[in-house]
């Protein structure tokens, strides 16, 4: 896990800000993202969002609902997330009204979730307090609620899928429909126990943050062992780095075979 100091950090966003012409506007910027999340690695970008009426100059992107520019401050990317305040007060709205049984329809976006979870877990750079009463307005519990309904619906059907390929014996997509089985398995498990990140590959780390209780080891144990043959001592071998980089490998022969 890589994480910048926090002289560092604040130095790259203000910087990066200044880029923008938002320091000392009416703008409610704050750092979020695996860097504040502690899941950061030496390969991590640094997220800023901005809650403001203004427009990002530059690259605009459409993965944010109002625009996304990108930074390099010091040898790191630096993405900021442009939302208008009218944007945020909707999501918080919905978020008041939207029950668990609702996740079956699909009710709140991937992009909206992450945008709560993140907001949920910033830092303010500028205007704190408007910051923290925004936060305040956001029902985290239900998102949390909202996210493990999902899941199980997820898995609800990936063991429909499993349960028919066992019985016809097609053990090659069973084997793989398993890993979904697992995973989505955990992700109910982490968002039941109050977890409000839906990216999911930080599944495992958010699992070994989740409090040393008995049933918690037991999860996290069961997962690494069903996931990986040799259980999780795999991750501390010479024979892990060898499977990651024949994935690498195959990956880059089968991506070269598409673009020739």
């Amino acid at each position: 896990m890589v994480m910048a100091d926090q002289q560092t950090v604040d130095s790259i966003n203000l910087r990066a800000i200044d880029g923008q012409g938002l320091r000392n506007t009416e703008a409610i910027i704050y750092l979020s993202g695996s860097t504040v999340e502690g899941f950061a690695n030496s390969g991590s970008d640094i997220d800023v969002f901005a809650i403001t009426e203004r427009r990002p100059s530059g690259y605009d992107s459409s993965h944010s609902q109002n625009g996304v520019t990108i930074d390099f401050v010091e040898n790191r990317r630096i993405d900021i997330e442009f939302w208008s305040p009218a944007t945020v007060f909707g999501i918080a709205d919905k978020l008041a009204i939207i029950r668990p049984e609702d996740a079956t329809a699909r009710a709140f976006s991937s992009g909206e979730q992450l945008f709560v979870h993140r907001l949920r877990i910033g830092m303010p750079i500028q205007r704190e307090r408007e910051f923290l009463a925004i936060r305040n307005r956001f029902d985290f519990l239900r998102l949390s609620k909202y996210l493990t309904q999902d899941a199980i619906v997820g898995l609800d059907n990936a063991l429909d899928d499993l349960c028919g390929m066992i019985a016809d014996c097609d053990w090659e997509c069973a084997l793989f429909r398993a890993r979904d089985v697992l995973d989505f398995t955990i992700d109910a498990w982490n968002h039941f126990a109050g977890s409000t990140n839906p990216t999911r590959k930080w599944r495992v780390k958010i699992l070994h943050k989740l409090e040393p209780e008995a049933r918690n080891q037991e999860v996290l144990a069961g997962y690494l062992k069903l996931a990986f043959e040799g259980g999780y001592s795999l991750e501390k071998t010479e024979q892990c780095r060898r499977h990651l980089e024949d994935c690498i490998c195959f990956s880059n022969q089968v991506t070269r075979w598409i673009q020739s």
